[in-house]
């Protein structure tokens, strides 16, 4: 795979956790809970 290729497939891989991450953010918010990095979930 190509450098083309990785980004190509980082882009993919954000797509797929924008609802999650959107989700987690807004259950944090909500809980008052501590800002954990969004890596700490995955």
């Amino acid at each position: 795979m190509g450098i083309g290729d990785l980004k190509a497939q980082k882009i993919v891989i954000d797509a797929n956790y924008a609802k999650k991450r959107f989700v987690l953010q807004i259950s944090i918010e909500t809980s008052n809970a501590p800002c954990y990095s969004i890596a700490e979930f995955m």
